[in-house]
């Protein structure tokens, strides 16, 4: 950029040689950045990175003879990860929603790097009184369920409790999966309910006050 074009004129005080300055010059222009397209497999099309970090590349049709992989795709022989923010990277392409990618050159650190950038929608908010027009789902976390009761806008309970369990031994992605299946069906009751808001306790874990550990037999 214009930074590097005026220390061109000032290498010494750069620490640099003109070999040098070219280079990074040059490096400037080696890059490959595609934006993400929601929908298509991992959010991204032309830059392809799947969960496990293989990277693969939509060749143009000029170049489509050095693909190695099916339709015109290019896999490099390096697989990538993200040790910042991996987790919500990994949320995204697992349910294919848009990454832009930007594959460059760091000539100090003699390095080829992927970058991974995202944005997220504008988030929709309406007035408290209008949310709780229709009555809210208050819900009450346990060791191995949700419990949920419908509330009217008084706070006055509405039918049966409802309760959405959950099995929170073995592996981490087993816990997840179970957690996940309990909001979502906690989620598509609140919505058959045609409530607008859900409440749930305020455990406050910081002062360690949880059922568990002040119950009525501690």
């Amino acid at each position: 950029g214009r930074r590097l074009l005026a220390t061109r004129h000032h290498l010494d005080a750069a620490r640099l040689t003109e070999a040098g300055w070219r280079e990074r010059w040059e490096a400037g222009r080696w890059f490959l950045q595609a934006d993400g397209e929601s929908g298509k497999p991992y959010g991204n099309e032309t830059i392809r990175v799947t969960p496990d970090g293989e990277v693969s590349i939509k060749l143009p049709k000029p170049l489509a003879a050095h693909a190695n992989s099916g339709h015109g795709r290019y896999v490099l022989a390096a697989r990538v990860s993200f040790p910042h923010r991996a987790t919500e990277w990994a949320d995204r392409v697992e349910v294919n929603r848009a990454v832009a990618y930007r594959i460059h050159r760091d000539t100090v650190r003699g390095r080829w790097y992927l970058t991974a950038a995202w944005t997220f929608p504008v988030t929709r908010t309406i007035p408290l009184a209008a949310a709780l027009a229709e009555g809210v789902i208050g819900v009450d976390t346990n060791a191995d369920h949700l419990a949920a009761w419908r509330l009217d806008p008084h706070g006055n309970p509405i039918g049966s409790p409802r309760r959405f369990f959950y099995d929170l031994s073995g592996t981490a992605d087993h816990r997840d999966a179970q957690v996940r299946h309990a909001l979502t069906r906690l989620l598509n009751w609140a919505r058959s309910c045609g409530v607008k808001a859900i409440a749930v306790e305020d455990l406050d874990f910081t002062a360690e006050k949880t059922r568990e550990k002040h119950g009525r037999r501690k």
